[in-house]
């Protein structure tokens, strides 16, 4: 029922709440040690004996974060940063509890390279991890964050939904408005300049229109975006794509990267219903399932049937 990806490792979820893991270690994978595992193997709940089943899984560079059917947030794998909450930064190769926050009620986990972010049950956002570029958007200028803290502009902001970049972070709030903050260098907050945010934003870009979906690549984002069309007229639904654009992954005629979002012109009328990002391309499905991607296709990601 769901997946995430990392640098060199992926996760998947299944119906019954179990978790599956393969690729690359790191102590990523989350099986107590760093051999690296070819097929999906399933986490042994024996060595992890109080996990509880899993609703949500999330995936940074090399490390992992996995919410419990019964609000509990657990993470696993690098720890250079503090990225996993636990207080320490050591690697830890078996899932464990982010005790810090056992008072709340985790539903939804994003990660980033090396930062992560958890919403609550009542709609609060904490960071934790690499504060380099301000991605934790805690309004200080400490490097890192070993444990979760609240950021605090988001406290009364009725936050919905959570996604992360490399080094960026946004939240979609209920009010269907969008806010970013981190690293700026190719415009992929949004906000019509290149200067890095330690504190979340508003794209006013979108201050009349409603925001439905969002999805972070490495330095990149997409987004699908309802835009009032008049008095008994539908509503008109756009795709948006902003940032790092050298490798075609912003789907416009130019090569180059956007501090202001632009709407992807070959898919107005296409009935767009859903879109993501990887880290240098996109996709969109329609509302006839079929599927869209443009960006990096160095290794075949596109699913072209070539690499160019």
């Amino acid at each position: 029922v769901g997946a995430a990806c990392g640098k060199l490792h992926t996760v998947a979820l299944t119906e019954e709440g179990r978790v599956y893991s393969w690729g690359c270690a790191n102590g990523a994978l989350g099986h107590g040690n760093s051999k690296s595992q070819l097929l999906p193997k399933a986490l042994d709940r024996p060595l992890i004996y109080s996990m509880p089943s899993i609703t949500t899984i999330a995936c940074g560079e090399f490390h992992t974060l996995a919410v419990g059917q019964d609000g509990t947030l657990w993470t696993w794998g690098r720890n250079q940063y503090g990225q996993l909450g636990h207080g320490d930064c050591k690697t830890h190769k078996l899932p464990r509890r982010v005790e810090a926050l056992e008072k709340k009620i985790c539903i939804k986990a994003a990660a980033g390279g090396q930062h992560s972010l958890v919403l609550t049950e009542a709609n609060k956002v904490y960071a934790f991890g690499s504060n380099v570029f301000g991605q934790l958007g805690l309004e200080s200028k400490v490097k890192y964050s070993a444990a979760p803290d609240i950021v605090s502009r988001l406290r009364r902001s009725g936050v919905c939904h959570i996604t992360c970049g490399y080094s960026h972070s946004m939240a979609l709030l209920k009010s269907e408005q969008l806010y970013s903050w981190g690293r700026n260098d190719c415009g992929q907050l949004g906000l019509g300049h290149y200067r890095s945010s330690p504190v979340p934003e508003h794209l006013t870009m979108f201050k009349k229109s409603q925001v439905q979906q969002i999805s972070c690549g490495y330095d990149h984002n997409i987004a699908f975006v309802s835009e009032y069309a008049g008095p008994g007229v539908p509503p008109l639904e756009k795709v948006y794509t902003w940032g790092r654009g050298e490798e075609g992954q912003l789907g416009h005629d130019e090569l180059y990267s956007r501090c202001v979002p632009k709407v992807v012109q070959t898919l107005l009328a296409r009935g767009i219903r859903a879109v993501a990002a990887g880290g240098f391309s996109s996709a969109a499905i329609d509302e006839a399932k079929q599927l869209y991607t443009w960006g990096c296709s160095r290794e075949g990601q596109l699913g072209h049937g070539d690499d160019i």
